[in-house]
């Protein structure tokens, strides 16, 4: 991107980029990525986008300054939140030296540690953070941050470095380093290509890689020190005479003395592979730089010859030995014992003290885990596993007991990645036949950590939601078959449209919860999601917003009587659910009380649950509760393929009812059929009044039970005929009763109940209407 900023007309900008790798693939690339380091890089791709036209000539000045005045304030164009002013604290440049100090620190609780810098690329957060990470016990860190100015600085670090005290400085640095002290000294010698061009944009000089050269060399010319080996005795340091005046003399940068003796560092090379040898006993393990560049295997058998100890048991040398006390049980009776001539179950003993029965395992297969690549690569430190093992790397395993040969598979705090491990007995466990070792060991570790994390501290409920990122590693899809045994509502992350394929595939995800890990657009999306409230239409909501009907007696307790149903979760718990209101659910969220609403079933979506308390509420209450519907009794329900004739079809099914019905249209006729199985002779058209004599005809006069009425005018009349003697009337409309529409009164004589289905009354309390 630099090259091509170069190339649309900033002659003086430096750039070392091979023009035949820049390409506009590459560019795309970087775009897709959208990621949050690569600050300068929206930066130049927004100067390329917006001040160039096709042919990459600058326009006009005005909109050049409105673009560059954008870029000035908008945070998303914040250079210091830039990889390059990162690289002082990435963790090749500063975990290493921290993980040396914290190695070297384990018995100290307190640690004092002074940062001295002069740019804005400030380490002290990071450091703080490293040796927090590392250490498993607590410490208490003081930290001081010398600094040019406390602009932009957190509160706690406060000092300016101008205001100190240069002589007591000096001494703090002195008595810092003076004990088993580290003095960090972190020098840049070359300048990166975003640098240069930034610095180029900037309309500054060109910047040379001599400049920071010239900083480390000249601090040679300035620096010496001295590293006194002999600790043991007091040392008085004087110039004047040896071996200190030969220090002078020589007039180097780093100078030792042992034994009384002047000398100096060299950095000799070694032979490659000076230190290998032939085993079959062998682990994988980090070196000393921590970075996966370290990584090698070591003999499990091989103890470096000044380790060697003798064994008071019988006097002999051995490179494998422990220390242990005699039956005497106290300091005194401390002695190295020979480990080859015990057995190694009675080698180990539990963090409490209690003995534990070890056993070597021969290894088939080990299992690599997300956390042994960070320590591997140096992105985290080693852990509280640093008290008990050298080696972080390598946690499970699948192999075979020496001693019986039973195909186990188990977990230890590193070491693994070998052909043997001694392991506890209550560490492993047996292999199911059904399985191979390779599956065993993409397990343990996996399902732990999700039933450690979700289960035993997340506690997670049945239908909870959930939002697993990358999905498709070992311990998300531990998590999904976890919260899919647990029935949860699921969303999740994954890189990649292969990794989006296979969640659908396999787990049945649907893909509007799939989402993109390499950007936070799921953020926006998953709260679109879950913060939706699903709202019920009904017919009455339709009457009151076309002016059909006014508002009924809920007028007495709100100003909005559209929207009565909704299905949504709990701002609080998350829990799904679904409920009535007297208005205000066309919404997106809504204040309900507890008892007007209930959870929703696992098996219904919220569209579902939506369409089910206003209708089967309504029919229950008109024909159940004051219809007193009975068994086996016959029944007129109007426009049935609506919500409440749906809702009135499944209950009547339920209590054996000969059921006949109107619809609107041949499709309605034919949903009917197939879904209900009503005869078509006994579904009847609603847009006029032929279905009153087909009725009659088919009851041979006497007309049906009930009648679920729904309908207005004319047609409400001819429903009312078709009621039989003793029979019930239900009217669920309130278009003819706002109308005042006048009823015979003739069918009454035939013991005729006239029953209106208000359900608005039977829910707000008596006392308040």
């Amino acid at each position: 991107m630099a090259l091509k900023v170069h190339q649309m007309g900033f002659k003086q900008m430096k750039c070392d980029f091979n023009n035949q790798s820049i390409n506009e693939d590459v560019i795309q690339e970087y775009r897709n990525e959208n990621n949050e380091n690569h600050v300068l890089f929206r930066v130049l791709d927004k100067i390329l986008s917006e001040i160039t036209d096709e042919n990459r000539n600058l326009k006009n000045s005005t909109l050049i300054n409105n673009v560059l005045n954008e870029i000035r304030t908008n945070p998303e164009y914040d250079w210091t939140r830039d990889v390059v002013n990162q690289v002082s604290s990435n963790e090749r440049l500063i975990r290493t030296l921290v993980d040396i100090v914290c190695e070297n620190l384990l018995s100290v609780f307190e640690i004092k540690v002074s940062e001295i810098n002069f740019s804005r690329a400030l380490m002290a957060t990071d450091v703080d953070q490293y040796i927090k990470h590392f250490r498993a016990t607590s410490s208490e860190i003081d930290y001081d941050l010398i600094v040019k100015s406390k602009q932009d600085l957190p509160e706690k670090y406060t000092q300016d470095l101008w205001a100190l005290d240069l002589g007591k400085f000096i001494q703090d640095l002195y008595d810092l380093i003076k004990s088993n002290g580290f003095l960090l000294t972190v020098f840049r010698y070359k300048f990166t290509e975003p640098e240069l061009a930034l610095n180029s944009l900037n309309g500054k000089q060109v910047l040379n890689n001599c400049d920071l050269e010239t900083r480390i060399t000249k601090s040679g010319e300035r620096l010496r020190y001295v590293f006194n080996y002999d600790t043991k005795c007091e040392t008085k340091i004087d110039f004047n005479s040896k071996p200190f005046c030969d220090i002078l003399a020589n007039d180097l940068v780093a100078n030792v003395i042992k034994d009384g003796k002047v000398g100096t560092y060299r950095h000799i090379k070694l032979p490659q592979n000076y230190d290998k040898t032939v085993s079959n006993e062998y682990f994988l393990n980090l070196g000393q730089t921590r970075d996966i560049s370290a990584l090698q295997w070591y003999d499990s058998k091989c103890v470096a010859p000044s380790q060697l100890a003798y064994s008071f048991l019988d006097k002999t040398v051995s490179n494998e030995y422990f220390l242990n006390l005699s039956q005497t049980r106290d300091i005194s009776a401390l002695q190295w014992y020979d480990s080859k001539c015990v057995a190694p179950s009675q080698l180990a003993y539990s963090f409490l003290g209690n003995p534990v029965n070890k056993v070597k395992i021969n290894i088939y297969s080990s299992g690599i885990i997300f956390h042994d690549v960070l320590v591997a690569t140096g992105r985290i430190p080693m852990g509280p596993e640093a008290f008990v093992t050298d080696c972080a790397i390598g946690t499970e395993y699948a192999g075979r007991r020496a001693d019986t040969g039973q195909r186990v598979m188990g977990m230890e705090l590193g070491r693994c990645y070998a052909t043997s491990v001694y392991s506890s007995t209550d560490a492993f466990t047996h292999i199911p036949d059904h399985w191979s070792m390779d599956d065993a060991v993409s397990i343990l570790s996996t399902y732990s950590t999700v039933f450690y994390g979700l289960i035993h501290l997340g506690k997670l409920k049945q239908g909870e939601s959930i939002l697993i990122h990358s999905a498709a590693g070992g311990v998300g899809q531990a998590a999904l078959n976890v919260c899919q045994h647990y029935k949860c509502d699921i969303y999740v992350t994954v890189g990649t449209d292969e990794k989006k394929e296979f969640l659908i595939k396999e787990y049945n995800i649907p893909s509007n919860r799939i989402f993109n890990s390499r950007d936070t657009l799921f953020r926006n999306q998953i709260m679109k999601l879950t913060n939706d409230i699903y709202s019920g239409i009904i017919f009455h909501d339709v009457l009151v917003a076309t002016g059909r009907i006014p508002m009924g007696p809920e007028a007495f307790v709100t100003d909005c009587a559209i929207g009565t149903e909704y299905a949504g979760r709990r701002a609080d718990t998350g829990q799904r659910v679904m409920g009535m209101e007297m208005g205000r659910c066309y919404a997106t969220s809504v204040y309900s009380a507890t008892d007007a609403f209930t959870h929703i079933p696992d098996h219904w979506s919220m569209d579902d649950a939506v369409s089910i308390l206003s209708t089967y509420s309504t029919v229950f209450y008109g024909l159940i509760h004051i219809g007193k519907l009975k068994q086996g009794e016959s029944i007129l329900i109007h426009s049935a393929t609506g919500g409440a004739g749906q809702a009135a079809l499944n209950i009547c099914r339920h209590y054996k009812c000969d059921i006949y019905a109107t619809v609107g249209t041949d499709e309605k006729k034919e949903f009917l059929i197939k879904e209900y199985n009503i005869p078509s002779n006994r579904i009847f058209n609603s847009r006029d009044t032929l279905f009153r004599n087909q009725i009659m005809k088919l009851t041979n006069g006497k007309g049906v039970n009930v009648v679920l009425n729904s309908l207005t005018g004319d047609k409400l009349m001819a429903s009312y005929e078709c009621v039989a003697n003793h029979g019930r009337f239900v009217e669920m409309g309130r278009y003819d009763m706002v109308q005042a529409t006048k009823l015979s009164m003739f069918d009454f004589a035939r013991n005729i109940d006239f029953i209106s289905l208000v359900l608005d009354l039977f829910i707000i309390p008596p006392m308040v209407v």
